[in-house]
């Protein structure tokens, strides 16, 4: 992918690390969503907790797959669709978090949900698409890596599984994972994507 295409996620990458690393703890606190705060902050921390993450692998991993698939749906059906998946989708995760989790005291933050919404976009619009997934066996002094390749909509459907499942493991409990918006933000970007097939909505470019 060249990066000339792809300027929306690129763009969040950069502005996702850049707040992880820069921002004062303080205001990271007031910008993080909590179902417990006034609906004003709520409706505002939706959007700002899209861009904060609790350390650095939460932060790396959310970059990942946004790069991963994000950078494909930005080539394929433009910058606009790409800014608004991502966006929505987290408010959509929020909501799902503070719905299926009223009582939670973990307030929800990252840019899960609205990858997650991204993950669901894509593993409709590019099902067949294959992912290529590392493997690494370490049990030995010398770690193997092992590389192979699954459809978009096996390997995402399957995460979404998982999610699933410790969603009903952690029906009690706080585990400081917010699972629920992840499976939020995954079905509103599945639905998305199936109603833009439905409408006959354009790529910006060709695809699969």
């Amino acid at each position: 992918m060249v990066l000339a295409a792809i300027l929306v996620v690129t763009a969040l990458i950069l502005i996702n690390a850049g707040l992880f690393f820069f921002l004062p703890k303080i205001v990271w606190l007031l910008l993080a969503y909590h179902s417990k705060f006034p609906l004003w902050h709520q409706v505002l921390a939706s959007v700002t907790s899209q861009f904060l993450h609790a350390d650095l692998v939460h932060l790396l991993f959310n970059m990942l797959f946004l790069w991963a698939v994000g950078g494909l749906i930005e080539s394929v059906w433009g910058a606009p669709l790409v800014t608004g998946l991502y966006l929505v989708s987290g408010v959509v995760a929020a909501l799902a978090h503070a719905a299926f989790a009223p009582g939670s005291t973990e307030p929800a933050l990252g840019a899960s949900g609205a990858v997650a919404g991204l993950m669901g976009f894509f593993a409709v619009a590019h099902a067949r698409e294959p992912m290529r997934l590392a493997l690494v066996a370490a049990l030995s002094l010398a770690p193997r890596i092992r590389f192979f390749s699954l459809p978009a909509a096996l390997f995402l459907g399957l995460w979404a599984v998982e999610q699933v499942f410790w969603t009903l493991m952690t029906t009690r409990i706080d585990v400081g994972v917010a699972f629920r918006a992840h499976l939020g933000g995954f079905a509103f970007g599945a639905l998305a994507a199936l109603g833009l097939r439905a409408a006959g909505f354009p790529r910006a470019r060709g695809g699969e």
